[in-house]
């Protein structure tokens, strides 16, 4: 029997999303179940994946990270027992991310989930060691999803 995670998906601001847009939530629903899956994570565990954009996460950088440009994704972990906390990504940066890629916007979206996940779970890339660690179970996960070409994940 699969293991059952509670999954929280939401959009902030409610109009970041282009409504053109068409976001496949089961793929990420299932990189934030192969994701919590691999690294073993107890059943009952919880996580919110908000979907924004730009200015959202530029003023989140700014906040709590310091730096005033937006970013693809934010992990913010959580203290709750079996809540591991929120994954926030700019859907707009990701597009862009995925045109320079030549991917598509669901590949780099399922990319920036099993990343913030990652985080959440306690991986980092602060050292040459952990980035290597982190990139390896990342492009293992990857390799699981049915949305994922070789070339969608490679290293930059």
């Amino acid at each position: 029997m699969p293991k059952q995670y509670n999954i929280y998906t939401q959009i902030y601001p409610i109009q970041a999303i282009d409504d053109s847009l068409r976001i496949n939530m089961d793929a990420l629903y299932d990189a934030i179940y192969n994701t919590l899956k691999h690294n073993q994570t107890p059943e009952n565990y919880s996580v919110t994946l908000i979907l924004s954009n730009d200015s959202y996460l530029k003023t989140l950088n700014q906040k709590y990270v310091g730096i005033d440009t937006s970013t693809d994704v934010l992990s913010f972990q959580s203290n709750e027992k079996c809540y591991l906390g929120d994954v926030i990504l700019s859907v707009e940066y990701a597009l862009r991310t995925a045109n320079i890629r030549s991917h598509t916007l669901i590949e780099e979206l399922q990319i920036l989930t099993v990343h913030g996940i990652l985080h959440l779970l306690g991986y980092t890339h602060e050292s040459n060691d952990d980035s290597e660690k982190m990139w390896k179970i990342q492009k293992h996960i990857l390799s699981t999803l049915k949305n994922h070409t070789e070339h969608s994940y490679k290293q930059i």
